[in-house]
């Protein structure tokens, strides 16, 4: 019992940590690129919506970058155009927070998904292309 409970385990953590294989990457569907000001203007519009001084906001991007993402529920992995972001704005007290990290893969004009700051903590995994 306790073998198969080792197993088990293991295999469950063998496969929260899986990537993406060289044949997912090839054979994926990443939509059509858009212009970095579309991406960046659409995660603007979101991240202002969530901040108490949204006139603040101080935002540096990626340019987009084919890439993967994938959601701790063992989903399939997501395909599309990764931008990673820093963004800092200001809080209640008027000061300035530090910079959250956010995660955005889109496909096309389609948001696939959206990772907030702390999302590896939530087990969600993310990578760009090699």
């Amino acid at each position: 019992m306790k073998n198969v409970f080792i197993i088990t385990a293991t295999l469950f953590i063998a496969g929260c940590a899986s990537g993406v294989t060289v044949e997912q990457y090839k054979n994926a569907d990443y939509g059509q690129k858009l212009e970095q000001s579309r991406y960046n203007s659409y995660i603007h519009q979101s991240v202002s919506r969530t901040l108490v001084d949204p006139d603040s906001i101080k935002m540096t991007c990626t340019d987009a970058k084919k890439g993967w993402a994938k959601d701790p529920g063992f989903n399939k992995p997501k395909f599309g155009w990764v931008v990673y972001c820093e963004i800092n704005a200001k809080n209640r007290f008027g000061g300035y927070a530090g910079a959250k990290s956010y995660v955005y893969l889109f496909n096309g004009e389609k948001v696939m998904v959206s990772l907030p700051d702390g999302y590896a903590s939530r087990g969600h995994d993310f990578d760009f292309m090699p």
